[in-house]
């Protein structure tokens, strides 16, 4: 048992990097979610085959491009979120090789316009959270061209002609902006 306890659920807090090194023993594991745990390249490098995984969330983890390589094997894998997670040019490449993903959450994930535009062409991603990303007229030609149907974008100081400029290129597309402010 990775817990010591007795429970249905295992905080990743409680985890040491010992026992997050062992998760590669459940080859058949189909969701894995350790947000905040005390998780790096070091410690993915163990897991060896998770080749089952559809559902993997590393938020607020200090994962780098070996993670993401690993994880870019991982053919049945449709959702990925890396809530702010520090992504490098080669963790970016790593995702865009993720060509099943239908679910990227990059919130607070500093990515350039170029990084952005590699990702909404994947051809198979349809929803995507970016938000706290600020946004230039490129964008409209990125989301337009692409795939995704749900876009998150809160906190992103999306100004309203934007939005219609958005709205105008992609009619179907749904925008996530959160609540608006009294």
């Amino acid at each position: 048992s990775l817990c010591d306890w007795s429970s249905d659920v295992c905080s990743s807090d409680l985890l040491s990097k010992e026992k997050l090194k062992r998760i590669g023993e459940f080859s058949k594991l189909r969701m894995l979610s350790l947000p905040g745990a005390n998780i790096d390249d070091g410690v993915t490098k163990d897991w060896g085959d998770l080749s089952a995984l559809l559902d993997v969330n590393l938020d607020d983890t200090k994962i780098g491009a070996a993670t993401i390589g690993e994880l870019s094997r991982i053919e049945p894998l449709r959702r990925l979120s890396l809530r702010r997670v520090v992504l490098d040019e080669l963790s970016i490449n790593g995702l865009v090789e993720m060509t099943n993903l239908s679910q990227l959450i990059l919130a607070g994930v500093p990515v350039t316009p170029e990084q952005l535009q590699k990702l909404f062409r994947l051809p198979e991603l349809e929803s995507l959270d970016i938000s706290g990303m600020p946004f230039d007229e490129s964008f409209v030609d990125f989301v337009k061209q692409s795939k995704v149907k749900h876009l998150v974008i809160r906190q992103s100081d999306v100004e309203p002609s934007m939005l219609t400029k958005l709205l105008a290129a992609k009619p179907l597309l749904f925008v996530d902006i959160g609540p608006i402010p009294d």
